[in-house]
């Protein structure tokens, strides 16, 4: 039944991730984007910009590489190979998506950045990786049995998920829609990592490649 559930929500954020897509040059969603951003051109604060900018380099994708294969070893020396293995597929999946699609739709980022950043805008990297590893240590918070424990996580990956979709936009390198595109298909990612592990997929390959 769970891992049903997941992948019905796999699909739905699925959805949601193709809607924003195809409707990119909407006028609607271009006019959004476009007043969401002159809204953070005038509201800045020298000091959130700092802040904003020391969250956006510490998950850069090498440093978030390096985190996953240090995690991964990590789990995997202590045992946890199947937790090991969903860290790194959610984590490759989504590297590989985020730069096959960058360079399918080639969407420029808004002119003025305050921070200077290169490449393609849609979708949102940090967004993305953001869903994948909070929502990650999101659900399997949830099989922890301290309450107070699991409270703390729950609200910790809930407002890193939040914050740093938000910081993106304040420092005004990536249009709102290139956020929700980027959390929609991290979701995606996150729930058929979920549904895989649910399902055992993970624990079989260990098997057939790792025989005890």
């Amino acid at each position: 039944m769970e891992k049903e559930r997941s992948l019905r929500w796999a699909i739905f954020f699925l959805i949601a991730f193709i809607l924003v897509a195809v409707n990119l040059n909407n006028v609607g969603v271009i006019q959004n984007d476009s007043n969401v951003g002159e809204f953070v051109i005038s509201h800045q604060f020298s000091w959130l910009n700092s802040l904003c900018v020391v969250l956006s380099f510490m998950f850069e994708p090498l440093y978030v590489a390096l985190f996953i294969f240090l995690l991964g070893l990590l789990l995997w020396i202590k045992k946890h190979r199947n937790e090991a293995v969903f860290f790194v597929f959610v984590s490759g999946a989504s590297g590989v998506l985020i730069y096959l699609l960058k360079h399918l739709f080639m969407r420029a980022r808004p002119v003025v950045q305050f921070l200077a950043e290169t490449g393609y805008s849609f979708p949102s990297g940090h967004a993305l990786i953001s869903v994948v590893l909070f929502g990650s240590l999101l659900y399997f918070s949830l099989k922890l049995k301290s309450v107070s424990t699991k409270y703390w996580l729950v609200l910790f990956s809930s407002l890193g998920i939040l914050i740093l979709g938000l910081s993106r936009i304040y420092l005004n390198v990536h249009w709102f829609s290139d956020i929700l595109g980027g959390y929609f298909l991290g979701a995606t990612i996150l729930f058929v990592g979920i549904y895989l592990y649910q399902a055992n997929i993970f624990q079989k390959l260990i098997n057939l490649f790792y025989p005890k």
